[in-house]
């Protein structure tokens, strides 16, 4: 059972990677805490010639924690199963075996569209009597693991989520265990902190706390509506500077990057859209070989617009990504040496 769990999975894995695309949305680079339960069918089947096999039901409580990324969500928690088992042992007429455990459950799922996974699910279910039989013998851990599909609802505030999966235990001696579950849980992202105007507005002070601004925006560096992918003129230029920072580590302390968007779309959905506008100047700069734990990234959604304006004009100007340089030594040297090398593309 085991093998073929795997087996199938990885084949699930491939076909989706070749003909899915990435999603971003709402959830992309955000996480999430989840409340759910599942309830399902629970099966013992025994290589025990005195004892017989059992069905049963299985009830769990539970808290997660997910991350959702363009391509993926992770899932990680704890939560608490309760099962009951009932088959005919002889020379007994009926037996039920009931089980009460905490378990730790991880899940990775593909996300092959804004609201549809799938993946693999694993489970360590921790506590006494384990073995779902009769016998003294206790065990102390159960492992299981298999496949599971989910789907979700965003609402206003919360994210509703509905899963199906199935598990095999992979170490209960002389049984084996099946759990076919649906679920419901219901999540929501905490609050997340959109930087103010006052907080990206370039002040006098900026001389004196050593710190360059400097705009990606307009021309070779433009974005498409709706998109964090850099040209290539673009690509090569944010190289060249991050070569330019490894060669100069020593004149600058800090660089943060921040991405921005018209506006055009819902808040939420600008926030993650300008995150993943720095993001990809960042793995650009990283690319050149700037160090990445000099760093940081921060998506402003449509709250700071460069042009005001309903025209192609104003939007074209706002979706843009601005890199601030603390720690400067010479600020203006440092942003004309910046200015150099755009100027040479």
């Amino acid at each position: 059972m085991f093998p073929k769990i795997f087996s199938l999975t990885s084949i699930a894995f491939l076909i989706s990677i070749c003909t899915f695309g990435e999603t971003i949305d709402q959830r992309t680079g955000r996480p999430y805490l989840f409340l759910g339960f599942d309830a399902g069918y629970a099966r013992v089947n025994t290589s025990i010639l005195t004892e017989f096999d059992k069905n049963g039901y299985e009830l769990n409580a539970k808290g997660l924690g997910s991350y959702y990324w363009p391509k993926w969500v992770v899932d990680g928690g704890l939560g608490w199963t309760y099962n009951v088992l009932n088959g005919a042992n002889p020379p007994v007429a009926k037996e039920e075996i009931t089980t009460k455990a905490l378990f730790a459950e991880f899940s990775g799922r593909y996300r092959f569209t804004s609201d549809w996974q799938g993946g693999i699910i694993s489970r360590a279910v921790f506590g006494t009597e384990l073995n779902f039989g009769s016998e003294l013998d206790k065990k102390n851990l159960g492992l299981f693991a298999g496949l599971q599909a989910a789907y979700e609802i965003p609402l206003k505030k919360l994210l509703l989520r509905f899963t199906a999966q199935a598990l095999s235990d992979l170490n209960i001696p002389n049984r084996h265990m099946y759990l076919a579950e649906g679920g419901i849980q219901i999540g929501f992202a905490p609050t997340l902190h959109i930087p103010s105007k006052d907080e990206n507005t370039p002040t006098k002070s900026d001389e004196q706390n050593k710190s360059v601004r400097f705009d990606l925006e307009g021309g070779t560096f433009y974005f498409d509506f709706a998109s964090s992918h850099l040209n290539p003129d673009a690509e090569r230029f944010l190289i060249r500077v991050g070569k330019f920072l490894k060669s100069h580590s020593d004149l600058w302390d800090h660089l943060e990057i921040g991405g921005h968007t018209d506006e055009r779309g819902p808040d939420d959905y600008n926030f993650v859209l300008s995150k993943s506008r720095a993001l990809a100047v960042q793995d650009a700069l990283i690319t050149g070989g700037a160090p990445y734990d000099r760093i940081s990234t921060l998506g402003y959604s449509s709250h700071n617009p460069r042009a005001h304006g309903k025209t192609e004009s104003a939007y074209r100007a706002n979706r843009r990504v601005e890199m601030k340089f603390t720690g400067i030594s010479n600020p203006s040297k440092f942003k004309e040496a910046l200015q150099k090398i755009k100027d040479e593309q």
